[in-house]
C-alpha cells in the first residue's frame, strides 16, 4: 500500500539539505525560489502545482498521488489502482441491486 504520511519538518529538512528553521519560515509564508519549490515538491513526492491551488478540493485526485520512482513502484501503483476500480465496480453493482430491490418493494 502507498504511504501518504506527511514528513516531519526534520525529515523534510533532511531531504532538502536545509535546516528546520528554513522549513518553518516557508510554512509561515517566507518567499521561496522556484528551484526550491521544485525541490519541496520532489521531497514531498508530489506535483509542484499543488502549491499554487488555493482550494485543494478543486484539484484532481491525481495531484495528490505519490510519484513512483521506480518501475516496481509504478507497477505496484497500477496494481492498487486496478484493485480499487474493481472494489468500486463491485460496490456500485451492490448499490444498484439494492436500489432496484427498494424500488420494486415500493411498487408493490
Amino acid at each position: 500500500m502507498v504511504n501518504f504520511q506527511t514528513p516531519s519538518q526534520a525529515q523534510l529538512a533532511e531531504r532538502l539539505g536545509v535546516g528546520k528553521s528554513y522549513i518553518s519560515s516557508v510554512e509561515n509564508g517566507a518567499n521561496i525560489s522556484a528551484q526550491n519549490l521544485n525541490k519541496f515538491a520532489q521531497a514531498l513526492e508530489t506535483d509542484v502545482k499543488i502549491f499554487f491551488e488555493e482550494d485543494l478540493l478543486s484539484l484532481p485526485l491525481s495531484a495528490f498521488r505519490r510519484i513512483p520512482h521506480t518501475p516496481q513502484e509504478e507497477k505496484e501503483y497500477e496494481k492498487q489502482k486496478e484493485a480499487a476500480k474493481k472494489r468500486i465496480r463491485r460496490d456500485l453493482n451492490k448499490l444498484i441491486a439494492a436500489v432496484k430491490i427498494i424500488h420494486s418493494e415500493d411498487e408493490s
